[in-house]
């Protein structure tokens, strides 16, 4: 499997079956949209979701998500949505409404969130793209990403577990019987932190009894989960440090219920708890090693298990992807309107990336953007 061996980001398994049984229940006998389920998603503010992967389900459909008052539709022929929310960018290939790249909304304009999946080091989101949202939930810098409707969205990126809300909310604790795993990939780009990501987990692979090391160019896994449900511990590096930006890579070890050495979001301990985690340096193998050794030796994993628990129920109950959409809709005054209310179809076209740029004007705007990115960055590494 490409990425991290474990996909697709799955957005589709990911469900709150606790509040949305009623719907659950009548799509189980495939009627959703019929008797109960109607009047249940009558009263739901309906969200279609736009991705990449809308490409990768059969004929653009993936599973609706419900979470709290609010449908996510993972449906790349809906019509009839209020929200609308676009996670990283369109798919290349036609699907359901979305032709060449492109979305007639069926909602204002105001109505509609771009969610950023990659950090600045990576891909930079250009004005002319984001200023077609009304909002913007990402973990980039503000220098690095104006717009009016700016958010940080702590924990907005899809998980890569493998696992659905209900199953980690249900999940009883497994007897681990090994001890130190990591998923990271073979990739060693120099603009980022893969390279020396890559450096420390050869490191480790030389220097730590009982360290596994899984993912892309590595180790194939078919579920991310495998590398993690046995094991105690586990190393996790982002390919990007900053404040604020944290994905897959801790929150997914934290669901499986391992206490997880970690290099990334220096402010991570402003919303989980700092016990559950422990921070290790990316660019220096010898004492990233040193703080591994000791914490094992000092058994720091069965203390530490009520700190992972909290951090697992605060990424399931408030810090994920439905969450962030959901308590960011909720802040809006709109959202308070009779569903319907202000929808003007067919009025705005919404287009991606890769159709932007077609225009010269953008793609000069992007390759400014990109420029001014990376003299930056040029810049605070001779500063340290």
């Amino acid at each position: 499997m490409a990425g991290h061996g474990a996909g697709f980001p799955r957005a589709d398994i990911v469900i709150d079956f606790n509040a949305a049984y009623p719907y659950n229940q009548a799509q189980s006998a495939g009627d959703a949209r019929e008797g109960v389920a109607s009047s249940f998603l009558h009263d739901m503010i309906r969200i279609k979701v736009i991705s990449h992967a809308l490409t990768g389900y059969g004929n653009g459909r993936g599973r609706d998500v419900v979470r709290e008052d609010c449908i996510f539709l993972q449906d790349a022929h809906c019509r009839d949505y209020d929200w609308l929310v676009v996670y990283d960018d369109f798919p290349r290939a036609s699907v359901g409404s979305i032709r060449n790249e492109t979305e007639p909304l069926a909602c204002p304009s105001a109505r509609t969130i771009l969610v950023t999946a990659e950090p600045p080091s990576i891909k930079i989101y250009p004005a002319p793209y984001t200023r077609q949202f009304g909002h913007v939930l990402t973990t980039h810098p503000r220098r690095f990403l104006s717009h009016p409707g700016y958010r940080i969205g702590r924990g907005c990126m899809y998980w890569m577990a493998g696992y659905s809300m209900d199953e980690v909310l249900s999940m009883p604790d497994r007897p681990k019987s090994r001890d130190v795993s990591a998923v990271c990939s073979a990739k060693r780009q120099r603009h980022t932190q893969h390279r020396l990501r890559y450096r420390l987990m050869t490191y480790l692979t030389e220097h730590l009894e009982g360290f596994e090391w899984y993912g892309w160019g590595v180790r194939d896994i078919r579920c991310k989960y495998e590398a993690l449900n046995d094991y105690r511990y586990h190393v996790a590096a982002e390919n990007y440090i900053g404040d604020h930006h944290w994905s897959d890579k801790i929150s997914d070890p934290l669901l499986a219920l391992c206490l997880t050495f970690y290099a990334g979001d220096p402010k991570l301990a402003e919303i989980l708890p700092a016990e559950s985690f422990i921070p290790i340096p990316i660019d220096d193998e010898k004492r990233a090693l040193a703080v591994i050794r000791e914490a094992i030796a000092r058994n720091e994993y069965e203390r530490r298990l009520p700190a992972i628990r909290e951090a697992r129920r605060l990424i399931v109950e408030k810090y994920n992807f439905y969450q962030q959409i959901v308590d960011l809709i909720h802040e809006q005054s709109v959202a308070s309107a009779p569903q319907g209310a202000c929808r003007r179809k067919g009025e705005h076209l919404l287009k991606g990336r890769h159709t932007l740029r077609r225009n010269p004007c953008n793609a000069l705007a992007e390759g400014v953007e990109i420029l001014r990115y990376r003299t930056s960055a040029l810049f605070d590494c001779t500063k340290h």
